[in-house]
C-alpha cells in the first residue's frame, strides 16, 4: 500500500517550479577528469542540489535521472531532510532488507523504474555542502554539467549551467 500511495503523488517528478530559489553553485575541474562541486548558502527550505553531465548538444529538457552524478544534501541525515530520490531508495533498501518486498510487490512499477535509473556511480553526500566526483566520459561528445536545487516536496529551480565540461 506504501509505495502505490507514494506513485500517486508528484513527488519524485521533475518539477521546476519558478518559486524555488535556483543554486549558486561554485564548479572546478581537477585532473583526471575530477569534478569538485560546492553549493554556496543553500536555503533551508532546499533539501539537496542535483548535478546532471549530459551531451552538450542535447536539449537540458531531456535531463533525467539516469543523467545524475551528485546529489548534495546540507542534511539527510533523516528521510524528511534527503532528496526524494535518495530517500525513495533508502526505503526501498530497508524495505528489501527488512520484509523482502519493494515497490513492485504494490505494482508500483514507476517507482521500481525510478530507483533502477539512479546510477550506480553517482556519488551523494550527507550533511556537507561539497563533493568530488569523476564521471564517467562520453565516448564521442562533450559533457555539459549542470545543477537544479530540490525542496523535501521534490520541487526544482531552473536549471543552472555550471562552468565546466568534459571531453571525451
Amino acid at each position: 500500500f506504501f509505495y502505490a500511495f507514494l506513485e500517486a503523488t508528484p513527488w519524485l517528478e521533475m518539477r521546476q517550479v519558478p518559486g524555488v530559489q535556483p543554486p549558486v553553485v561554485e564548479a572546478f575541474q581537477g585532473a583526471g577528469g575530477r569534478m569538485s562541486f560546492k553549493w554556496i548558502n543553500p536555503r533551508e527550505d532546499q533539501v539537496s542540489l542535483r548535478v546532471y553531465a549530459a551531451p552538450e548538444d542535447m536539449d537540458v529538457k531531456q535531463l533525467s535521472e539516469q543523467h545524475l552524478v551528485a546529489i548534495i544534501q546540507p542534511g539527510g541525515e533523516s528521510i524528511d531532510t534527503m532528496d526524494p530520490l535518495l530517500a525513495l531508495r533508502f526505503m526501498v533498501a530497508a524495505s528489501m532488507k527488512k520484509w523482502l518486498v519493494g515497490p513492485e510487490h504494490d505494482g508500483a512499477d514507476y517507482l521500481a523504474e525510478k530507483v533502477a535509473a539512479l546510477p550506480e556511480k553517482m556519488k551523494n553526500c550527507v550533511q556537507s555542502k561539497e563533493i568530488s566526483v569523476v564521471p564517467e566520459p562520453h565516448p564521442e561528445k562533450v559533457l555539459k554539467f549542470y545543477a537544479a536545487a530540490v525542496n523535501a516536496y521534490g520541487e526544482m529551480s531552473a536549471w543552472q549551467t555550471l562552468p565546466v565540461t568534459l571531453a571525451p
